[in-house]
């Protein structure tokens, strides 16, 4: 195996662990909206998803639950 074969395989292995750690820090579950929030307006966020909830259904993710 020559040295660009080599990088090739370590390059794909380090992605292919990558995702999997990123894949397990999300809770498996079927949400309709993903919430992202500047870290002063988490209260904002929350109401919101809140709202969401109890107005629509819609199951919300929000980020800072990871």
């Amino acid at each position: 195996m020559d040295v660009s074969s080599q990088n090739l395989e370590l390059y794909s292995s380090g992605i292919h662990k990558l995702r999997s750690n990123l894949l397990n820090c999300f809770p498996e579950n079927n949400y309709d909206i993903f919430i992202s929030y500047f870290h002063n307006d988490v209260l904002i966020a929350k109401r919101v998803a809140c709202w969401l909830k109890t107005e629509f259904g819609i199951d919300d993710f929000i980020d800072s639950t990871i």
